[in-house]
């Protein structure tokens, strides 16, 4: 099963059961980057000086630590559209990594090939888990009240391409705030599909949903959230933040 096709998101106006089960179905859209290749124009060739210049600024670039390098890159998460609206055709978008459910975080390290930042709050427990090799999603609900979501993807660099619903329209704000050490963006707002099953049109809501994405040295994360869960960027860093690795290793009795 594709991860990306278990993405419709859910209609309804206000979270209740039949949300959250059709988040169970639906809401699974992993957000994708590529890396844009930046190009350089051509120096006149009678510009020496120019030419010296810029390779001692390339030179000095390539010092740079990978961290940076990859925070430079975190702006390709998201990409401007005119419109309010997009279509998504899942049939157009087979190169997404083949994910499959499992019962541990064990299970997920193993297909990853990592290990896996874990979230621990008391109030949430720890409802699905999805795996392949390169990429994990973990899924966390409130225990006691059924709606509040969080969705936390982790991924080694370029392993998912870019997808659709890295839009965001001209009028919506991306906010550019750090996690730790590494640049990040925050957006309020996220596709929705209002139709039934079969509808590839998708309409952008500023409810709902929040959206992070960073990056490190050595993964790729991005964090939805139910719009209760979080009032404004700083709180959806409080939640990134707090993301640690655990120690996941069985212990087998003599």
């Amino acid at each position: 099963m594709n991860e990306q096709d278990l993405t419709q998101l859910a209609t309804h106006i206000e979270p209740d059961t039949d949300f959250v089960d059709g988040l169970e179905a639906q809401l699974r859209q992993h957000h994708q980057r590529v890396t844009t290749p930046q190009t350089r124009k051509k120096q006149p060739y009678w510009r020496w000086a120019s030419v010296a210049i810029l390779s001692i600024c390339i030179g000095l670039m390539a010092l740079l630590p990978p961290a940076q390098t990859f925070a430079m890159q975190i702006f390709d998460f998201f990409f401007r559209t005119e419109g309010e609206t997009i279509e998504y055709y899942p049939e157009e978008h087979q190169d997404f990594p083949e994910t499959v459910e499992v019962e541990s975080i064990q299970d997920a390290e193993a297909l990853a090939g990592f290990d896996v930042y874990e979230w621990t709050d008391d109030r949430f427990v720890l409802r699905w888990i999805f795996a392949a090799e390169g990429i994990t999603t973990l899924i966390y609900e409130q225990a006691d009240s059924r709606g509040n979501v969080i969705h936390i993807n982790q991924s080694t660099h370029n392993v998912r391409p870019l997808s659709p619903f890295n839009a965001v329209p001209e009028d919506v704000p991306i906010e550019n705030v750090m996690v730790n050490d590494f640049a990040a963006q925050y957006v309020e707002g996220y596709w929705v599909n209002y139709g039934d099953g079969g509808n590839p049109i998708f309409e952008w809501t500023d409810d709902y949903f929040r959206q992070l994405h960073w990056v490190t040295d050595e993964y790729d994360f991005y964090l939805m959230f139910n719009e209760s869960m979080v009032d404004d960027a700083q709180e959806a860093i409080g939640i990134a933040e707090a993301l640690v690795q655990q120690d996941n290793t069985e212990v087998v009795a003599d």
